[in-house]
Parts: structure tokens; C-alpha cells; sequence
């Protein structure tokens, strides 16, 4: 069966927050608000949920991604960039104009982590600005 990308479910509260301590190291804050209130999307096999990509508000008409994780054995098949083309989708219908986000090596739980900064330059996020450590993207929706 093929991997399908979907709004992610209140009914998939416990799997995404799992997904979301395994790839950051830390637990969501809110994960009830995050998932009623913001766009959020999950890659699943087979009904489970292999990868995610979690929005909370950055301004009123601007979205910052949260996190996108991809199981560590999926990864490098475009789940990611079917994550991020699908949250993009689910953005234009809805009051928020653009999607920022931050690439940082400092970030805990970066251990064998390669950096995501090509992968968002691939899937049209547009450096705006960086310390020696952080990268900040955004695109506009």
C-alpha cells in the first residue's frame, strides 16, 4: 500500500506525539490545540503514522513550521516533501499567507542529523536570515 499523506487526526494525538518525541527528543505542548487549530499533516503506511509536519502561529497571517519528522528508516523517498507540499495545500485555505521556519544545529536530539537546509531550499523555502548556528526560512503560500 502506498504511503498516504492526510490532515492529521485527533484521533492520531498519541501517535504523533510519539513521532514528535522521537525526532526532537521533547514532548509537544498542547498537542490538542496544535491539531485543531493549525494545519497539521501525517505520512501514514499502512494506517500508521510514519512521519508528520506540525504548524503552530507565528503571526496572525503567518504560520511557523513547528516540525517535520520522517521515521529514520523512510526517509530520502519525498515523504518529506509530499509532508511539506500537502501542509502547503491545507495553508491556502486558510488566513495564513506564509510558513516560516528555523534550521539550527542547536536544537537537542541533533545526533547522526544531517542538515535539512537543502531539502527546504528543493521544496521553494527562501533563506531570510541566519546566525553561525540557525537558519531562518519561510515561503510564501
Amino acid at each position: 500500500m502506498p504511503i498516504e499523506i492526510q490532515k492529521a487526526l485527533l484521533s492520531q494525538e498519541k501517535e504523533v506525539q510519539s513521532l514528535f518525541l522521537e525526532g526532537t527528543g521533547r514532548t509537544m505542548s498542547d498537542p490538542k490545540i496544535l491539531l485543531e487549530t493549525y494545519p497539521c499533516v501525517v505520512a501514514l503506511d499502512n494506517q500508521e503514522v510514519i512521519g508528520l509536519a506540525v504548524t503552530t502561529r507565528f503571526a496572525p497571517d503567518i504560520l511557523e513550521l513547528a516540525n517535520i519528522y520522517v521515521r529514520a528508516d523512510l526517509r530520502n523517498k519525498n515523504i518529506g516533501s509530499f509532508l511539506l507540499n500537502f501542509l502547503e495545500k491545507q495553508t491556502k485555505d486558510t488566513n495564513y499567507k506564509a510558513i516560516i521556519l528555523a534550521n539550527s544545529n542547536l536544537y537537542e536530539n541533533q545526533e547522526g542529523k544531517r542538515s535539512a537546509e537543502n531539502f527546504y531550499l528543493r521544496n521553494g523555502y527562501q533563506p531570510s536570515f541566519q546566525t553561525a548556528d540557525t537558519k531562518i526560512f519561510y515561503k510564501v503560500v
